[in-house]
């Protein structure tokens, strides 16, 4: 029963490392990525809220939740056996 347990452990472990490192390759992409500036307004009674883009995508944002959701399922589930 305890090797049952110790390969969940691994098999557990092993998934949420690779979804640190998707993610992790993923802040490297957007790291390459280069902005330009923000334009300057032109003058001081145009104040207009500049709004940047995010530093990421959304779906992967919403596929590292999901690989950490499942994880924690993994680890919810073995607990329970």
């Amino acid at each position: 029963m305890n090797d049952y347990r110790q390969e969940i452990h691994k098999a557990a472990e092993k998934a949420f490392m690779d979804a640190l490192e998707k993610l992790e390759e993923t802040f490297e992409e957007v790291e390459e990525v280069e902005v330009p500036p923000p334009p300057k307004p032109a003058s001081k009674t145009d104040k207009k809220e500049t709004r940047r883009a995010p530093a990421f995508d959304l779906q992967e944002l919403e596929d590292a939740a999901a690989d950490i959701e499942r994880y924690m399922a993994s680890l919810h589930k073995s607990e329970e056996s």
